[in-house]
């Protein structure tokens, strides 16, 4: 289904899918097929129906996805996931919580509460500073100790980590302008980003789809010409090829736009 997610016939497998009574059972079939349908009906209604159920705390991946297809529908749920104990185990739920609770004004207090808990976590434990990586993707302008943090890292964004920036890259789809410096300092600097060796590569393919690339000729031919030479390098990562050939061939750079799964780090 995930292969064939723009074709009608995975649609239609997914609508059989969810139409059967145990649907929720298993939770990697479930969720596939409530993300696969979310802007139609039956994804509401199965999600709307889960959220119902007495277990529903079992499958965590399942909360995550009803919440993530039903938004601020499930404002509901989402304040009764924020009022529980917090548990870095709930991380994903958490996320999807606070992307609905940005939205909603009386769920404010409850947002900047779980955001003083990331920020003041142990961030050299791997499951905390995580979480506080998941934090920094969610939209949470309105919360002034998260654009404080902000405001800190970009200060200073020759240095920030760079895990980090892609979260920054998330949280930043529709204020992109305070991103244009570093996505070029990154881009124009790629002889020494690719020096240090590293496992995940989005934030420097997000830099490439930085919008103010698209909007001036000039640059996008700068940025074409860079590409070019990070391709004939020998130290160029495999995980850009891909991206960068479009770039120098095809005159096609990666679009800035919401990433399907946001609580992975790339």
């Amino acid at each position: 289904l995930i292969l064939l997610k723009d074709e009608s016939i995975a649609k239609e497998k997914a609508r059989e899918y969810l139409r059967l009574a145990d649907s929720h059972r298993i939770f990697q079939n479930f969720t596939t097929c409530l993300i696969l349908l979310k802007d139609e009906s039956i994804a509401k209604e199965k999600a709307r129906e889960y959220l119902q159920l007495t277990d529903k705390k079992v499958i965590p991946q399942n909360i995550a996805a009803c919440l993530e297809v039903l938004g601020e529908k499930a404002a509901d749920i989402a304040e009764e996931v924020l009022k529980m104990p917090f548990d870095f185990a709930n991380q994903r739920i958490i996320f999807r919580s606070l992307h609905i609770a940005s939205k909603i004004a009386h769920l404010k207090k409850l947002a900047e509460k779980i955001v003083l808990i990331a920020f003041n976590c142990d961030k050299t434990k791997a499951p905390e500073y995580h979480f506080y990586l998941q934090i920094m993707k969610v939209p949470l302008f309105s919360i002034l100790s998260w654009q404080n943090e902000v405001d800190r890292l970009l200060k200073n964004y020759k240095a920030i980590n760079r895990n980090l920036f892609y979260s920054l890259t998330i949280s930043h789809m529709e204020k992109p302008e305070v991103l244009k410096d570093s996505c070029l300092y990154f881009i124009r600097n790629w002889k020494n980003e690719f020096r240090y060796p590293k496992k995940h590569w989005g934030y420097f393919m997000r830099s490439l789809a930085h919008p103010s690339i698209q909007l001036q000729s000039e640059l996008r031919e700068e940025i074409r010409a860079l590409s070019s030479g990070m391709l004939n390098n020998e130290s160029c990562p495999s995980g850009l090829n891909e991206g960068l050939d479009l770039i120098v061939f095809s005159d096609k750079f990666p679009e800035w736009r919401r990433i399907e799964d946001a609580e992975k780090i790339e």
